[in-house]
């Protein structure tokens, strides 16, 4: 018994890191889209909470896709579950950043939202945010009626997405509670059909890397009249 047991757990072991390897080397195939306008302060992806069954490459394609088009992206890689952890880890960075008088376009999806918040009041550290947006297949209650508002403002890109999740997503989500679709991450599926329908994600967030470059601009107008 002992021994099928500990079979059955290096066969979920061995499937769960064959599934991560294949989606951290899926590629994106796709047309640069002309004449973006780039943001002047980087895009900043938060990887969100992490298990053994997704743990590879958190974002998939889409901070490369953005960095295709020219846009200065990094990944923030927090710890996988822990919530103070991260947390704290998050403080530090965000303390580095304001330190190094440098601000950051902040992405990240509904796994991070708990982290994020718990920031958002400690003028220390929110003055090297320039945004904040929150990839979602759902809407999120980021403002209960009645609550202090947020010192930045939380905004949402939504993802439209009915497919059902890959079986590991769901272990996943389970694991760490979340309920987002792994397509707000980039994920892209096995069959043409729903890769096609997948790309609608990309533009999406390449509207918004424009739409933060079109503020960016207007605020650096501004500043230097």
């Amino acid at each position: 018994m002992l021994l099928a047991c500990s079979l059955a757990a290096m066969v979920v072991i061995f499937w769960a890191l064959f599934e991560n390897k294949k989606r951290s080397l899926q590629q994106l195939d796709f047309e640069l889209t002309p004449n973006c306008l780039m943001t002047r302060h980087p895009l900043v992806f938060v990887t969100g909470k992490r298990s053994l069954f997704y743990f590879a490459k958190y974002w998939n394609c889409l901070p490369m896709y953005l960095a295709e088009h020219g846009y200065d992206v990094f990944t923030l890689t927090l710890p996988w579950r822990k919530t103070q952890s991260r947390t704290a880890q998050l403080k530090n960075q965000l303390s580095h950043f304001s330190k190094a008088g440098e601000k950051y376009h902040l992405f990240f999806d509904s796994s991070s939202l708990q982290e994020i918040v718990q920031i958002l009041n400690a003028k220390e550290l929110i003055e090297c945010i320039a945004s904040l947006t929150l990839v979602s297949t759902h809407t999120e209650v980021l403002d209960p009626q009645g609550a202090k508002p947020f010192a930045i403002p939380i905004e949402e890109v939504s993802i439209t997405w009915s497919r059902p999740a890959p079986l590991t997503w769901r272990l996943h989500s389970f694991i760490i509670g979340q309920q987002n679709h792994p397509a707000a991450l980039g994920l892209l599926t096995q069959t043409p059909t729903h890769g096609q329908k997948q790309l609608q994600v990309f533009p999406s967030l390449l509207d918004r890397a424009h739409l933060l470059a079109e503020r960016d601009l207007t605020k650096n107008s501004c500043s230097s009249l």
